[in-house]
């Protein structure tokens, strides 16, 4: 066993979310601390569009972060949903695409 994997976050939709290394699946993937930290930071923000603005533009710098975010959002919303969610559309639209999703 890796050592190096305890460090780590694994995220299983089927289960509803974050899971340790001891914790995780087979249909887990893999979360580093600091998308984990944005992820619990979206979690408890209140919903303004000032501050969305401001958490869009610091994630610039880290393309990763952002798509990875997105396909999080993505599958949750694909998994529970039986229809596409306005606000997966509004982030289409305000900017948080992935390559993947700059094309359909």
């Amino acid at each position: 066993m890796d050592i190096n994997l305890k460090k780590f976050f694994f995220l299983s939709i089927p289960e509803g979310g974050i899971l340790c290394f001891k914790c995780k699946d087979g249909n887990s993937e893999e979360l580093d601390f600091e998308t984990v930290d944005i992820l619990r930071y979206l979690i408890k923000m209140p919903v303004e569009f000032e501050r969305l603005k401001k958490l869009e533009k610091d994630l610039e710098k880290s393309v990763y972060i952002k798509e990875k975010i997105f396909k999080i959002s993505e599958k949750f919303f694909k998994y529970f949903l039986p229809f596409e969610l306005n606000s997966l559309k509004f982030l289409k639209e305000f900017g948080w695409r992935t390559d993947e999703t700059k094309n359909s």
